[in-house]
């Protein structure tokens, strides 16, 4: 959890900075203000308070688009903090706004999502829902994120227009909405438990795979099971070619090498049609770090926590629908280490 500290400081420096184009120099005003932020967010009560926000979100999961005692716990904070919000967007999230309104407009992003899993670790903060569990951390993005926005409340003074915005993989819905029409930067988090604690780690261009959709179709011919053999079975023909096709990919190539499979059903004297549905948009498309905003928040990343605590992250297979802000203004997307050899925090 110490990590929290560091990363909600690194965002909020990062859009304060960008915001009022600061330049990072020994001394600068820059470093001063981070090291300021840095020391608020290192109060007792205040990351005591973050901590247990947290926490109840964590006892209390929802599923993608149903999380509405989440929201709820998210405007209570908000209202406290006297921020004004726009709510329900894409059906539960929350934009949260700070500042004058005058441009330009950066943007902070959370998601708040659960998985459907049961927690089967036993500790005074399990959660409380059957088969509902914060497994991913999206729990400590929204308490980071809330972290951030008392930070920038405290320091409006300091800013354009800045908005905070949380919700379940509903960037494409969000964009809909045309809540967000008028941002000019954005930023979000993710925790990674393959990254020490105390790091954070992204790279520019491509960071995350997309997410694609296809069909396949075997077609066979039927029979009665007193004659099988007469049959041409389809599930026959598929059960060995799933099998054949995953071993291929996984076993027998670098997955970041794209490649291409010809398989024929023939041999089970089937018939095999393909449709990789290109007609159809992408569930997420792949993610794309925009250069100029990773190396501003890379510079931002070293002031905070030292240049050997600031990683390049390899490209890696998981797919994250916040490139749908990307393919609208510039966005990037950093991970925070979690891993804890010490307290197990990398482990299941």
């Amino acid at each position: 959890m110490i990590s929290m500290e560091f990363f909600l400081c690194f965002l909020v420096s990062t859009i304060i900075c960008q915001a009022l184009a600061m330049e990072i120099r020994p001394g600068s005003k820059l470093e001063l203000l981070s090291q300021e932020l840095l020391e608020s967010a290192r109060q007792p009560e205040f990351f005591e308070w973050m901590i247990r926000t947290r926490r109840r979100i964590h006892e209390h999961p929802e599923l993608g688009f149903e999380e509405h005692k989440t929201s709820e716990l998210i405007r209570n904070e908000l209202d406290s903090l006297g921020i004004s919000y726009k709510w329900p967007v894409a059906k539960s999230s929350v934009v949260g706004s700070i500042g004058p309104g005058a441009i330009p407009v950066f943007a902070l992003r959370a998601d708040m999502d659960a998985l459907p899993l049961h927690e089967l670790v036993e500790w005074k903060h399990k959660s409380k829902v059957d088969w509902k569990m914060h497994a991913c951390g999206h729990d400590s993005h929204v308490g980071m994120l809330l972290g951030a926005a008392k930070l920038l409340q405290s320091r409006r003074d300091l800013l354009k227009f800045f908005n905070l915005v949380t919700g379940y993989s509903g960037a494409y819905h969000k964009l809909r909405d045309d809540v967000l029409d008028d941002i000019n930067a954005i930023l979000s988090i993710h925790v990674l438990p393959s990254v020490p604690t105390g790091a954070i780690a992204s790279r520019p261009g491509p960071i995350f795979a997309g997410v694609g959709t296809f069909s396949a179709m075997i077609k066979g011919k039927g029979a009665h099971a007193s004659s099988p053999h007469l049959s041409k079975d389809p599930i026959v023909a598929a059960c060995p070619s799933v099998i054949a096709l995953q071993q291929i990919v996984s076993r027998k190539t670098d997955p970041l090498k794209a490649m291409v499979i010809e398989m024929q059903a023939a041999v089970h004297q089937c018939s095999a049609t393909v449709d990789f549905m290109e007609d159809k948009p992408l569930p997420h498309p792949v993610m794309v770090n925009g250069e100029a905003l990773y190396e501003h928040a890379k510079k931002v990343g070293r002031t905070l926590v030292g240049e050997n605590n600031v990683q390049l992250l390899p490209i890696t297979m998981r797919g994250e629908d916040f490139n749908f802000f990307a393919q609208k203004t510039a966005a990037a997307i950093y991970v925070i280490g979690v891993k804890n050899e010490t307290l197990k925090s990398d482990q299941p």
